[in-house]
């Protein structure tokens, strides 16, 4: 396993929020959220892959 950084740039903070909430926005008008147990896991696992993909497409130099 790698290196693990734990300081995220401005811009990967950036694209994270925007991304969860467009997805949780885009959601919200498909999906009647009956039970709010499923709407945080959603959102939860919507947050992973946004810093997964801010990581991947923000790659900062060590």
């Amino acid at each position: 396993m790698g290196k693990v950084r734990k300081k995220f740039s401005a811009a990967q903070i950036f694209f994270v929020a925007t991304f969860v909430a467009t997805a949780n926005t885009v959601s919200n008008s498909f999906v009647i959220w009956d039970n709010k147990i499923e709407l945080g896991l959603f959102s939860g696992f919507t947050f992973v892959v946004g810093l997964v993909l801010a990581i991947i497409i923000f790659k900062q130099k060590e």
